[in-house]
């Protein structure tokens, strides 16, 4: 028995050891992150200042606030809770996205293909002919069906890029760096006296005034973080892949059972995320609002402020009034009175918009009535082609 609970000590020893072993010994250092801050925002001024006098970005990777990020990073490492670290980090992690590899990619990708393939005109040039009338088939000169099948050849050759990966690369990396942009912003937005300062240089003329961020414009960034989330999810939701851009591609994607506009995998999930994060934009924007009618200092180098050139009060009233309405329209149903079959007689229906994110349609075609699809060329355009031959346009029947 005495070994026993001899053992038992040891053991318990051991694990309160090891239990202070493993407590927070995290030394914060705000002078040296106050330090770094200042260091990150004299090269945010100088990025900034060479992208604004910059005459044209040709790639995504030519935005390159990697260094600034960075450095509001390494500030947070010593102080989590210095503002214009957490202010600077989550607004620079969001422009990181255009410094992204596969977000480089992706844009060449595309680029590329652009470039290269006419998307729904018909391979070759101005072939204007019903191909599923033997008549008209025959009466194509040689030459002519020549170059069509030599275009056709072309387009089969070459390996489209898919929607779905741009979807992966809102999904994949820019909502992880959405996330983080609004973890740090509404952790400013905790502490109601924060000020940042958009020096001259951070504006691209040395002979500018600077201008004061606040409050309100942290809380409207915050809202338009959460609505691009909202928008975002709307795209991730669906399926929009072709598996080709041309007239086969065409035919397959308005197929009432094809995958097109379906739901994804996570799609029901991602749409009902579209919901509460619109719900959150407009209650920041209501925040924000409330902020900005609040201001008691001077509101001369304010980005957003109420006056005559500036925001109008009666438009401000306008809006804050209505967005009690945008969450009444989302969580509840409303009515809508109109003639809706044009007898005379108006006719009131109950529309629930949320009920769409809450319980999204599997595929949105089947939706609609039965129905069967043929593509054609459009031949009412004949003579049009005859002089513009390299374009050309798709008929649905």
């Amino acid at each position: 028995m005495l070994k026993r609970l001899a053992i038992f000590t040891v053991i318990a020893v051991i694990g309160i050891v090891l239990a202070c072993g493993e407590s927070d010994d995290t030394v914060t250092d705000p002078q040296g992150a106050n330090a770094i801050v200042d260091e990150a925002n004299d090269s945010l001024a100088n990025v900034l200042f060479e992208l604004v006098n910059q005459d044209s970005v040709s790639s995504p990777d030519e935005i390159d606030f990697t260094a600034v990020n960075q450095l509001y990073k390494d500030a947070l490492e010593l102080d989590p809770d210095n503002l214009d670290a957490n202010f600077g980090a989550g607004l620079t992690e969001l422009l990181m996205v255009f410094v992204d590899p596969q977000v480089n990619a992706t844009f060449d990708e595309w680029e590329a293909f652009l470039d290269t393939a006419s998307i729904f005109e018909p391979p070759g040039g101005g072939l204007a002919k019903d191909l599923n009338n033997p008549a008209e088939l025959f009466s194509i000169s040689p030459a002519i069906l020549s170059s069509y099948s030599a275009g056709v050849f072309k387009m089969a050759l070459v390996d489209p890029p898919m929607i779905s990966s741009i979807q992966d690369l809102v999904e994949n990396e820019v909502f992880p760096r959405v996330a983080y942009a609004i973890e740090k912003l509404e952790v400013v937005a905790e502490n109601p006296s924060y000020t940042f300062i958009i020096t001259p240089h951070m504006q691209g003329d040395d002979t500018e005034d600077p201008i004061e961020i606040d409050l309100t414009e942290v809380y409207v960034a915050i809202a338009q973080l959460y609505a691009m989330k909202s928008i975002g999810n709307i795209f991730i939701s669906y399926d929009f892949d072709i598996a080709s851009y041309d007239s086969v591609g065409l035919e397959e994607m308005i197929d009432q059972n094809s995958d097109f506009l379906g739901l994804r995998t996570g799609g029901a999930a991602a749409m009902g995320d579209v919901k509460s994060s619109f719900l959150t934009a407009v209650a920041n924007l209501g925040f924000a609002i409330t902020f900005l009618r609040a201001e008691t200092d001077n509101q001369v180098d304010d980005l957003i402020r109420i006056g005559p050139d500036d925001i109008d009060e009666a438009d401000l009233d306008s809006l804050e009034n209505h967005l009690p309405d945008f969450l009444d329209i989302l969580n509840d149903s409303y009515e809508l009175t109109e003639d809706f079959n044009d007898d005379g007689v108006d006719e009131t229906i109950s529309i629930s918009i949320g009920a769409i994110f809450d319980d999204p349609i599997s595929n949105i075609k089947q939706k609609l009535p039965p129905y069967t699809s043929h593509v054609v060329r459009d031949t009412s355009w004949y003579t049009y082609w005859e002089y513009h031959p390299d374009s050309g346009w798709y008929e649905i029947e």
